[in-house]
C-alpha cells in the first residue's frame, strides 16, 4: 500500500509573518500620571503622558501614545518624538523644531523628529538631521481617537528612519505648549516632573550618563517556512500479524527550519489488496486524511492579515470571537476555518466568551465594554470611556469582570448591563474568573496578583511584582497559569496563594488552560507557542517564532486558537 504524506499545519491559529505587536501584546512604556509641575498647566490633562506601545511590521514602526485627558476639549496641546536610530551622530541639541528639548543617546544624538498637532484636524510632520542640519517636514502616518483618556497613532516606514530588523533605537515622547518655545511639560521616560517653566531646556539621556532615562525598541523580524522534506518507506508484516504506524514510518523531516515543522496527516490514497487498513477502530477509505497530532502540535493558518490582539473561545472550541486592533471583532462558528467582521473599527484590547458561545463581551481601550447575547451579530455599548485592559466571563456570561489600566476594577452580575467598581487604581493587566464567577483573579504591570473569591468584591494580593502580562484559570479557580514579560510563567494550585516558576525567561504574552487545568499553552512575543499536558511542570515549542499577542482554549483543551500581528 502506498501513503501520500500531506504537508499542513492543521489546527486552529491565526497567525502572519512578521508582525506588528498590538496593546496589550507589544512594547509597553509606562509614564506616571501627574507630574507636571504645579505652576504649569497641564491642559486638562492632555499634557500628562500615561504612556506609548510601540511596535512594528517589516515595513513600518507604530507608536500610540495615551494621555491623561480629552483631546476633544483641550487641543492646543504638541505631542512630540525624538528618536536616535544609531545609523548617524545625530546631534545632541534641539530638534526638528527648535524646541528647548534635547537627546543624547548611548549610540548618538537625535536624528530623527516627529511632531504632531490635534487643532485644526491634526496633522504629523517627520524631520530628519543630515549634513548638520534638520530637513524637512516629510509626512508621517497620524491619527487619534479622543475620551477621557486620549490616544495618539503614528507609524512610519522603517526605511524612512534606516531601519531594519535586529537594530535598536532609542526615543522618548515630549507633551509641550502651543508656543514654539514651549519645552517637555511631561516627557515619557521620567517618572518625575520634567521642567519647572516653559522655556526650561530639558535633555533626554540615559540614567547611567546622568540623565533621567530614556527608552529603547529593537525592530522585530521573522523567520522564513521553508519546504519540508520526504522519504519513501516500506512495511512488511507477516501474514496474520498486526502492525500500528508510526510517525517516524512516514520519512518527514524538515532539517530547513528551527525549530522544525511536524507531520500532521497522511492521505490514504491506495487501500492494500490483503488484509485490512483501519484508523480509530474503523476502516480506513481511500482518499481519507488522517491526522497523526494532538492538539497544539501542527497549526494551521486562518483568516487574512490583520493586528490582531485578543481571542476567547467557546467551551467545545466551535465558535471563536477576536479582536483585530484599531480594527474590528471578528467571530468564527466552525472552530476559526471561516470569520464574519462584526461591529466597528476600535482599539479592541479583550474578549471573552460565556461557555456555548452565545453571550460575549469586549473591551476596547479608551472606549467602551460591548456585549453580545447571539454569538456576535449585534453589539451594546456599555460603561464609560476607560483605559480597558481585560475582561473576563462567568461560563454562563451572567458575571463579568473588566480591568482599567491605571483605573480600577469593575464587576458586573447582569452580563454588562450594569457595573460597580473595585479594589484601587492600578496599572491592571488581563483578569480571569472561574466557571462560576466567584473566583476572579487580576494582575498588575508591574506589580503583583490579586485574587477575589467573592466574585470581586474584595481582593488580596500575591506573588511578586513583576510585568505581569496575562492569566487563566481552570473552571474551579484553584489552577492558575500566569505569564510575565521577559520572565517565567508561574503556576498555581491553591487559588492564588502560593506559585512555582516554571519554563523560561521569555516576552510572554498570553496564556490559556482546559477546565481541569492540565493543558495549558502560552504564547511568546518573537517566539513560538508552548504547550504543557502537565499542568506547566513541562513545556514544548511549538510552531514558528512570530508576533503571538493572544491565545484560546476548548474546555478539554483539544481545541487552540492563537492569534499575532502583521
Amino acid at each position: 500500500m502506498l501513503f501520500a504524506c500531506v504537508f499542513s499545519l492543521m489546527s486552529l491559529v491565526s497567525f502572519l509573518p512578521s508582525a506588528r505587536a498590538a496593546e496589550g501584546t507589544n512594547s509597553p512604556y509606562a509614564d506616571a500620571a501627574g507630574e507636571i509641575d504645579p505652576g504649569l498647566s497641564s491642559a486638562g490633562g492632555t499634557l500628562d503622558i500615561l504612556g506609548m506601545e510601540v511596535s512594528n511590521t517589516v515595513s513600518d514602526v507604530y507608536m500610540t501614545l495615551s494621555l491623561n485627558g480629552d483631546i476633544s476639549t483641550t487641543d492646543w496641546g504638541k505631542f512630540l518624538i525624538g528618536i536616535a536610530s544609531g545609523k548617524s551622530a545625530g546631534t545632541t541639541t534641539g530638534n526638528g523644531w527648535g524646541r528647548p528639548i534635547n537627546l543624547e543617546a548611548p549610540t548618538g544624538g537625535m536624528d530623527f523628529w516627529i511632531g504632531s498637532w490635534v487643532d485644526g484636524g491634526g496633522g504629523c510632520h517627520l524631520w530628519n538631521y543630515t549634513n548638520a542640519a534638520w530637513n524637512g517636514p516629510s509626512a508621517c502616518t497620524f491619527s487619534f481617537v479622543a475620551g477621557v483618556q486620549s490616544t495618539l497613532s503614528y507609524s512610519v516606514p522603517l526605511a524612512s528612519l534606516g531601519l531594519a530588523a535586529g537594530d535598536t533605537f532609542y526615543f522618548d515622547a515630549y507633551a509641550s505648549g502651543g508656543g514654539g518655545g514651549d519645552s517637555a511639560i511631561d516627557a515619557l521616560s521620567n517618572p518625575n516632573v520634567s521642567v519647572t517653566s516653559w522655556g526650561q531646556t530639558y535633555t533626554s539621556k540615559t540614567t547611567g550618563t546622568g540623565g533621567v532615562g530614556l527608552n529603547a525598541y529593537t525592530v522585530t523580524g521573522s523567520a522564513a517556512n521553508h519546504a519540508p522534506e520526504g522519504a519513501s518507506n516500506a512495511v512488511t508484516l507477516l501474514e496474520n500479524s498486526t502492525y500500528t504506524f508510526a510517525v517516524a514510518d512516514f520519512g518527514f523531516t524538515d532539517p530547513s527550519d528551527t525549530p522544525p515543522n511536524h507531520l500532521a496527516a497522511v492521505k490514504i490514497t491506495t487501500l492494500p489488496g490483503a488484509g485490512t487498513l483501519s484508523t480509530g477502530g474503523s476502516a480506513a477509505t481511500n482518499g481519507q486524511t488522517v491526522a497523526l497530532t494532538v492538539a497544539g502540535e501542527t497549526w494551521a493558518v486562518r483568516d487574512t492579515g490583520r493586528y490582531w490582539n485578543t481571542v476567547a473561545s467557546s467551551a467545545d472550541g466551535t465558535k471563536l470571537v477576536a479582536g483585530d486592533w484599531n480594527g474590528r471583532l471578528y467571530t468564527s462558528t466552525d472552530s476559526g476555518a471561516n470569520w464574519t467582521a462584526r461591529e466597528n473599527n476600535r482599539l479592541w484590547s479583550s474578549v471573552a466568551s460565556s461557555a456555548d458561545g452565545t453571550k460575549l463581551v469586549a473591551a476596547v481601550r479608551n472606549g467602551q465594554i460591548y456585549t453580545s447575547t447571539d454569538s456576535g451579530t449585534n453589539w451594546t455599548a456599555r460603561e464609560s470611556n476607560r483605559m480597558w485592559s481585560g475582561v473576563a466571563s462567568s461560563a454562563d456570561g451572567t458575571k463579568l469582570v473588566a480591568v482599567v489600566s491605571l483605573g480600577q476594577i469593575y464587576t458586573s452580575t447582569d452580563s454588562g448591563t450594569n457595573w460597580t467598581a473595585r479594589e484601587s487604581n492600578r496599572d491592571w493587566t488581563p483578569v480571569t474568573s472561574s466557571a462560576d464567577g466567584t473566583k476572579l483573579v487580576a494582575v498588575v504591570w508591574n506589580g503583583q496578583i490579586y485574587t477575589s473569591s467573592d466574585s470581586g468584591t474584595n481582593w488580596t494580593p500575591h506573588a511578586s511584582n513583576r510585568e505581569w502580562r496575562s492569566i487563566a484559570s481552570s473552571s474551579d479557580g484553584t489552577k492558575l497559569v500566569a505569564v510575565a514579560n521577559t520572565n517565567q510563567i508561574y503556576t498555581s494550585t491553591d487559588s492564588g496563594m502560593n506559585w512555582t516558576a516554571r519554563e523560561s525567561n521569555r516576552a510572554w504574552r498570553g496564556v490559556a488552560s482546559s477546565s481541569d487545568g492540565s493543558k495549558l499553552v502560552a504564547v511568546a512575543n518573537t517566539n513560538q507557542i508552548y504547550i504543557s499536558t502537565d499542568s506547566g511542570t513541562n513545556w514544548t515549542a511549538r510552531e514558528s517564532n512570530r508576533e503571538w499577542t493572544s491565545v484560546a482554549s476548548s474546555s478539554d483543551g483539544s481545541k487552540l486558537v492563537a492569534v499575532a500581528n502583521t
